[in-house]
């Protein structure tokens, strides 16, 4: 139905007819992660949650990326990034 250029390595999750991500944002050592929430109908970026990463200095070659996960009782979407970081977003 439609197509995303955002790109990432983890599972999306549907909740409320919006699909949530997390995908690398930037390049080269700049790269940094974002928490990407799509309207899950038309694919357009509703909004996005970016974040620098620390730890590492090749995010995308060298660490694994975790997956968003979400509450439906409270609409929350809870995210870990690669530097140790854990995010609550609603």
């Amino acid at each position: 139905l439609w197509k995303s250029d955002i790109g990432g390595r983890s599972t999306p999750i549907l909740m409320n007819g919006k699909l949530y991500t997390i995908a690398p944002v930037g390049s080269d050592k700049c790269v940094g992660e974002q928490v990407v929430c799509l309207d899950a109908d038309t694919g357009k970026t509703l909004w996005t949650y970016r974040f620098n990463v620390f730890l590492t200095d090749i995010v995308e070659n060298r660490v694994g990326w975790t997956s968003v996960v979400a509450d439906p009782e409270t609409g929350y979407v809870y995210a870990h990034g690669t530097g140790g970081e854990f995010f609550c977003l609603d």
